[in-house]
This record gives structure tokens, sequence and C-alpha cells, in this order.
């Protein structure tokens, strides 16, 4: 199941920011900027890229048939992908 996740958790993230672009023609792109480079969203959009980083390093660094590895994972990817959503809940 480990090998389908590194497929799988890119996938989550990738649907999140096209949901940003679905219906561009109405949206403002320099408020949107604005905002989500604002104070609150920009620090869930950190952790999250800190999280991603940190599941690369999991992938080519770690061995992902370890349970306790892949739990490690799993909750990094889960942590990211919901600092991501509120990042863009509060943009």
């Amino acid at each position: 199941m480990f090998v389908q996740m590194r497929v799988l958790m890119p996938v989550g993230f990738l649907t999140m920011f096209a949901a940003l672009i679905v219906d561009r023609a109405g949206l403002n792109e320099e408020a949107m900027l604005a905002k989500l480079s604002g104070f609150p969203a920009c620090l869930f959009f950190l952790a999250g890229a800190l999280g991603m980083i940190l599941m690369l390093v999991f992938a080519f660094r770690m061995d992902s048939s370890d349970p306790k590895v892949n739990w490690m994972e799993q909750t990094v990817n889960s942590l990211a992908q919901i600092c991501f959503f509120i990042g863009l809940m509060l943009a």
C-alpha cells in the first residue's frame, strides 16, 4: 500500500491547488495573491510546504515498508494537507 500512497499523496495537494484556478474568469488575481500571501494564510502555507519537503525526505531517505515510517509519512501528509486547506480557507 505504501507504493500507491507515494503516487496518491501528491494528488491531494494538486487537487487543492487546482481548486484555485478552476474558475479564474471570476477571480481577481491581485486580490487572490494578496489574500494567499496575507498573515494568517502564509503561515499555514509555509507549514504545508515544510510538510511536503519532509515527505520528500521520507520518500528518499527512509524505508516506507517499515510500518513506523509509513505512519510517520501519513501523519506528516495529513498535517500538511490540513495546513494547506486552512490556508485556502483563510484566503
